[in-house]
């Protein structure tokens, strides 16, 4: 959407300008030039004279948007690999899911507690390392939380780990990108129970 009206900011900006310019300019050669033989002449000019200007518009609309463009790419790039960082790095065991409940990417705490690695649990949907009592409670929290009531969900749930060892979890749901529902991403916390 943003794009389209880039589009048309650039095209209603070029319009108006070449409208201008064709109107006052007319008007101006009549007014200074008497001559029938010399209008043709200066009539090139006069159009040479739109083509280069009209360049030189487009190219400045261009290469503002661009330059605007480029500047948030590379914030959004800085706070990606920031946020890309707290993951891996973080203390806390966490999983990036998408909303139908298959993990997209594991941190190393979560990894190093459940005994997977990141590869294995890549692309396995997360209700295969929960424990049978919890059957479905991802599932549910996920339909509650894209159903936009809450900003995250807290609940108890038990994983199994490799070798088949329980678990216990406080969790939460926490949406990543709001704004793009048709595929959000969630980040689901683990917290163990003591």
């Amino acid at each position: 959407m943003k794009n389209h009206f880039l589009i048309l900011r650039i095209v209603l900006t070029y319009i108006f300008f070449a409208g201008v310019y064709i109107i006052y300019s007319d008007n101006l050669l009549e007014s200074l030039v008497k001559d029938v033989a010399q209008i043709t002449l200066y009539q090139s000019l006069k159009g040479w004279a739109f083509v280069i200007l009209s360049g030189v518009l487009i190219g400045y609309l261009m290469y503002r948007e661009f330059v605007s463009f480029s500047k948030v790419e590379t914030e959004n790039e800085i706070i990606k690999k920031q946020n890309e960082t707290i993951f891996e790095d973080s203390l806390m065991p966490m999983f990036l899911i998408n909303q139908i409940g298959i993990i997209q990417k594991a941190n190393y705490s979560i990894t190093e507690l459940l005994n997977y690695s990141d590869w294995i649990l890549k692309n396995m949907e997360i209700q295969l390392l929960v424990h049978p009592d919890f059957s479905g409670v991802i599932r549910q929290k996920i339909t509650e939380l894209a159903e936009g009531k809450e900003r995250h969900l807290d609940f108890n749930i038990d994983l199994l780990s490799a070798d088949g060892k329980k678990h216990s979890f406080i969790s939460r749901l926490l949406p990543i990108d709001l704004a793009n529902k048709d595929n959000q991403i969630i980040l689901i916390t683990f917290k163990a129970m003591l």
